[in-house]
């Protein structure tokens, strides 16, 4: 996109210049056109040298910019070395387990944790480094937005511009091997969208989680999502483009956050660490068993 507008840029440069060029050319009918006409390649020559000058800055620029995103996405794809990074501007001194059950507290220490930028892409690639994970369930979390209600920040926050949560308590567990740092979050069921019939999902686990497009302040199925249309107003209209995905949890859930090449990142330690998790929520178990029982789990495979 941006190398579309410097091209753009560059192009009307060029454009008007010529044009000016032009109006110069055609005015040696007035009575100074013998002088005109001596001036014409002294014009022409100043004003190209100006559009090279103008063009070897835009280029300066755009290599500057290469450059840049190179070195960011060299740092991201080390994913454990940049989540203890962050895990220790976040926890600064936290070598053990440090709980945040207020929600303000915590999410402050979260802005600091998934502070832009947390992915990047270069030439056809995308680092994402920092993962949640729920047994079987795990996704990259490309962005992080804190939640504004009538311009004032919440505990209400969006990962990669689609998940939806509202946070009750925080914990960060630390180690004093960076690649074993992780985050736990707690956080309250949000109001379900009425779109649905989740009362089975809601007494079988405790939660659920339900997908919804949002139109301007209308919310709509994901189904109607998928389909680029809805009925608004009980009228059929278009809304491709319009509408954006979201997803929440019903229900208080709970999940972690760490790098890509975590340990917890571990086909084989899924079951274990979801039922760890269930039973936290239950109240029978604690974080002291998932810190040991991570703490047992080898280096992730995928850590370079």
């Amino acid at each position: 996109m941006i190398e579309g507008i410097i091209a753009s840029l560059i192009a009307a440069a060029i454009a008007a210049i010529l044009t000016w060029l032009w109006r110069r050319f055609h005015s040696r009918s007035s009575p100074n056109s013998k002088n005109v006409q001596h001036i014409q390649p002294a014009l022409a020559a100043d004003s190209f040298q100006k559009i090279k000058k103008i063009t070897g800055k835009l280029q300066f620029s755009k290599d500057a910019k290469k450059k840049k995103t190179s070195r960011l996405f060299r740092q991201l794809r080390q994913s454990t070395v940049f989540f203890s990074d962050r895990f220790s501007q976040a926890f600064p001194g936290c070598r053990d387990i440090a709980e945040f059950n207020d929600p303000k507290e915590a999410m402050r220490r979260l802005d600091i944790l998934l502070k832009m930028p947390i992915s990047v892409e270069y030439e056809n690639s995308r680092a994402t480094p920092v993962w949640w994970f729920r047994g079987g369930s795990a996704l990259h979390i490309e962005s992080y937005e804190r939640i504004k209600k009538n311009f004032l920040s919440t505990d209400e926050f969006l990962f990669s511009d689609v998940e939806h949560y509202k946070l009750k308590r925080l914990i960060a567990v630390g180690d004093s091997s960076y690649y074993r740092k992780f985050v736990y979050l707690e956080v309250d069921g949000l109001e379900p969208s009425g779109l649905y019939d989740l009362s089975y999902s809601l007494k079988e686990q405790g939660y659920t989680r339900e997908e919804y497009g949002l139109y301007g302040d209308k919310l709509v199925t994901r189904e109607e999502y998928d389909d680029g249309a809805a009925i608004v107003g009980g009228k059929v209209k278009n809304i491709s483009g319009k509408v954006k995905l979201r997803a929440r949890m019903v229900g208080r859930y709970n999940f972690l956050i760490a790098a890509h090449a975590s340990p917890i990142n571990n086909t084989n330690a899924e079951d274990e660490i979801e039922a760890i998790l269930d039973n936290m929520l239950a109240g029978r178990s604690t974080i002291d068993n998932l810190v040991k029982y991570i703490g047992r789990l080898p280096k992730g495979r995928m850590d370079i």
